[in-house]
């Protein structure tokens, strides 16, 4: 991330030390060498400006979330300064995860899943706003519990016919897909052997 330059007014060319102030999350120092300036010192010339570049380096340390800081420019004479801040926020591991509902007409159906963790803490209700029977989004690693209840509309004013499935247990990295067939109940098909599956008819 480069630093915004500064700027020298007068007529003299001034020197600068630079240094940062950093913190990570749950407000401890951010590891050595996760943040990095390209100089720590920096000379103005009269009249003119200067820049220098602001690394983050997101591979090291192990801790996830938002890091800040601040990036220190001080007279080397007078004794004036300038702090300038940043920050970076590194995502934990997540994956994504395509959500796609058919009704018992074989249709695309505006459905939505309760993504539950099992063994990360995690709660979301995915829906469908754009009305094309598919949802998109991002999970952290984990297993998940996903309740799904796809409904099949039968016109403007009619009640629309609901299945309920049910996955107990969905690994984030292979995330199952709902299923159904136009002469049938919608039905939840595990795509791995052993697994448990749910069925419901409407």
């Amino acid at each position: 991330m480069p630093w915004s330059s500064t700027t020298n007014d007068g007529t003299e060319p001034v020197t600068l030390t630079l240094s940062t102030e950093t913190t990570g999350p749950g407000g401890k120092a951010a590891p050595a060498g996760f943040f990095a300036v390209g100089t720590d010192r920096l000379s103005v010339p009269a009249g003119g400006t200067a820049g220098v570049d602001l690394t983050a380096d997101t591979r090291i340390g192990s801790r996830d979330g938002t890091f800040t800081g601040a990036l220190v420019a001080r007279a080397t004479e007078g004794g004036q300064s300038v702090r300038t801040s940043f920050g970076v926020r590194r995502e934990a591991e997540v994956y994504d995860l395509t959500l796609k509902y058919l009704g018992t007409d074989g249709r695309p159906s505006q459905s939505g899943t309760l993504v539950l963790g099992r063994n990360v803490d995690f709660l979301l209700n995915a829906y469908d706003t754009e009305g094309d029977g598919i949802v998109r989004t991002r999970v952290p690693r984990g297993t998940y519990l996903l309740e799904t209840p796809v409904l099949t509309r039968k016109g403007a004013r009619a009640t629309p016919d609901t299945a309920l499935m049910v996955q107990p247990d969905s690994p984030s990295p292979r995330p199952p897909r709902s299923r159904s067939t136009p002469a049938g109940p919608s039905r939840w098909t595990s795509p791995w052997p052993g697994e448990p599956r749910a069925s419901t008819a409407t």
